[in-house]
């Protein structure tokens, strides 16, 4: 059985129970697969740009300190699903 591919993002391991994404192909045509809260990470930013106080805005908050770039991810997608659940301006479009 071959090892995991690491995740693009965050680099830790695409398990096969992951919820993964496919988002390119290799020159040899292998997929590269990233973990679903890594893209959407990838597509919205960080918690501290979803909440306008990353340097876009003015500010210097990024990722939430203490926590992987995956929980990063996870925490990203978590604040953006409630956001969309309200009706906040977050979109992936």
């Amino acid at each position: 059985m071959s090892r995991p591919s690491p995740c693009p993002w965050c680099g830790e391991p695409v398990e096969p129970e992951d919820d993964v994404h496919v988002t390119a192909q290799t020159l040899d045509g292998s997929p590269v697969l990233m973990h679903a809260e890594c893209v959407v990470r990838l597509r919205i930013g960080s918690v501290g740009h979803m909440l306008r106080r990353c340097s876009c805005y003015g500010g210097n908050m990024s990722d939430p300190p203490g926590l992987s770039r995956r929980d990063a991810a996870r925490q990203a997608r978590a604040l953006y699903l409630v956001n969309r659940s309200l009706g906040c301006v977050y979109t992936l479009d």
